[in-house]
């Protein structure tokens, strides 16, 4: 059997990723937004709203153009193939949902409530301390 060379489909070097819109809960306070997020939800609009379903584990994100009270801002990166971020530190401890290590989701869109959803019960990977 031949040699059959490993294409890239992105990751931490930035870049596309294949694993479509991601949103990661970090130890920091901060709530990250990988590239396929940012382009699909936020390729216009600089600021979120953020929502907690308690009951049914999941977190809504709703992406605007323009600055409210409850809004925070969403730090896009510079780098190409790069996401975002939100400091919301206020948020995920008032909801008890800051992770022990970063935590990553797969993200939905709601059309009814017009939010990203993550479902706090379905992570898609966990980085260890070394991520």
């Amino acid at each position: 059997m031949g040699f059959k060379k490993f294409t890239k489909k992105g990751g931490k070097a930035g870049g596309k990723s294949g694993v479509g819109p991601r949103v990661s809960l970090r130890k920091s306070g901060t709530v990250g937004i990988n590239h396929a997020a940012v382009s699909e939800y936020f390729e216009e609009k600089d600021y979120v709203e953020l929502f907690n379903d308690a009951v049914n584990q999941k977190v809504g994100l709703h992406p605007r153009v323009d600055e409210t009270d409850a809004s925070y801002k969403v730090r896009k990166s510079d780098r190409e193939g790069h996401g975002g971020q939100v400091n919301c530190r206020a948020f995920l401890n008032e909801y008890d949902i800051v992770p022990e290590k970063t935590t990553r989701y797969k993200a939905t869109w709601d059309d009814e409530q017009e939010l990203i959803v993550i479902d706090l019960t379905s992570p898609d990977h966990v980085y260890d301390s070394s991520s």
